[in-house]
């Protein structure tokens, strides 16, 4: 079976995204920046806290991962990163690591 890590687990269609491969029973893997905010669903799900705009916090994140799935991206300004930092840079950053 597939192993697939999902970058963005948090979000709106990254939630969605989880659910779903875990409902199936898909091993899956979830890559936040707070793992507080869905540890809390009890899922049968793997939880990796990481900020994808920085490169040395993915270190080792797609070892033994099969599909990497991003829905990385902004919905909201308000930590000051600019688009190109995250739905750029960050993605790329995640992309390297794949």
């Amino acid at each position: 079976m597939k192993k697939i890590l999902v970058a963005g687990a948090t979000g709106y269609l990254g939630m969605h995204i989880v659910k779903n491969l875990a409902e199936r029973g898909i091993s899956t893997t979830a890559l936040v920046r707070n793992a507080s905010k869905i540890n809390n669903l009890e899922l049968p799900i793997t939880v990796l806290e990481a900020e994808v705009t920085k490169p040395s916090t993915l270190e080792n994140c797609c070892r033994g991962i099969d599909v990497v799935i991003s829905s990385v991206g902004i919905t909201k300004q308000t930590d000051g990163l600019s688009y190109m930092d995250v739905d750029y840079q960050a993605n790329l950053n995640l992309l390297n690591e794949a």
